[in-house]
């Protein structure tokens, strides 16, 4: 007979993050007591081990998140930038939802103040996103689209451009 696999459980996503499973909990729930670089590190633990949650629910069955959506640019320098902003506003608003607009800079902290915001989707816009960082947001259940995309985006993530 085969040896069934285990399930991942929490406590296995907060020992790959390093952290309590109190702590990895309050990530799930979208409790904002918990550090950027915390809530980072538990959410690629849960892309990484696969975890399902409770009965395969989902690892953040979410649906009170704030009616917001952010668009990370590299920079907001420039008439290619005015465009995609106002784009994206336009799509924004007729969707019902609020647009924050953020820079993405050269130092990787924009995903850990997405992640902060617990927002309902993100346009990234020029970003030269990792296969980890798209795998974060997955794992965060943000839906992304990426606008210009830097490299060939994986065929599970839109994209224009």
């Amino acid at each position: 007979m085969r040896e069934q696999q285990r399930r991942t459980t929490l406590a296995d996503v907060a020992e790959a993050a390093g952290t309590t499973v109190p702590t990895a909990s309050k990530v799930l729930s979208g409790r904002s007591d918990v550090s950027a670089a915390t809530r980072e590190r538990v959410m690629r633990a849960v892309a990484d081990l696969g975890y399902r949650g409770r009965a395969g629910r989902g690892a953040v069955p979410r649906t009170d998140r704030p009616a917001l959506v952010d668009l990370v640019l590299m920079g907001v320098k420039g008439t290619w930038a005015n465009h995609a902003l106002m784009g994206v506003e336009r799509a924004a608003t007729a969707a019902g939802v609020d647009l924050v607009v953020s820079v993405a800079g050269e130092d990787g902290a924009w995903l850990s103040r997405l992640l902060e915001r617990n927002l309902r989707g993100a346009v990234l816009a020029l970003v030269d996103v990792t296969a980890g960082q798209l795998a974060t947001l997955a794992a965060a259940h943000v839906p992304v689209v990426l606008l210009d995309p830097v490299t060939q985006p994986p065929s599970t993530v839109a994209s224009v451009g």
